[in-house]
């Protein structure tokens, strides 16, 4: 049974975290002045998933298709997902690294 491949789940995926980690950072940014684990924890659960994303996408690198252009296909999408991934990462991780120092109670 062959494994179900994702090869653009680093680009939408890891949007998907940042856009939910930024979000909910924003919106829970009163109650991260009293609690400063709230939106650090938002950011390393996002961090995580974005990089999970990336692996997905890291798995159809090697491409098993039975034709050529299938394994282009499958290689080029791949990599593309893990690049968007990595560069999502490293936002969240920016991000994350903010809120610590940064806490929301400056407003």
């Amino acid at each position: 049974m062959r494994c179900l491949r994702w090869p653009w789940a680093g680009v939408f995926g890891g949007a998907a975290f940042w856009y939910a980690a930024h979000d909910l950072a924003t919106y829970l940014s009163a109650f991260n002045c009293r609690h400063g684990w709230v939106a650090a924890s938002i950011h390393l659960i996002a961090l995580l998933g974005a990089m999970g994303c990336g692996i997905l996408s890291y798995q159809t690198l090697p491409g098993s298709g039975s034709d050529g252009s299938e394994r282009r296909r499958l290689t080029f999408s791949g990599g593309i997902g893990m690049a968007a991934a990595a560069l999502f990462s490293l936002v969240i991780l920016w991000q994350g690294i903010a809120t610590l120092i940064y806490s929301g109670c400056e407003r």
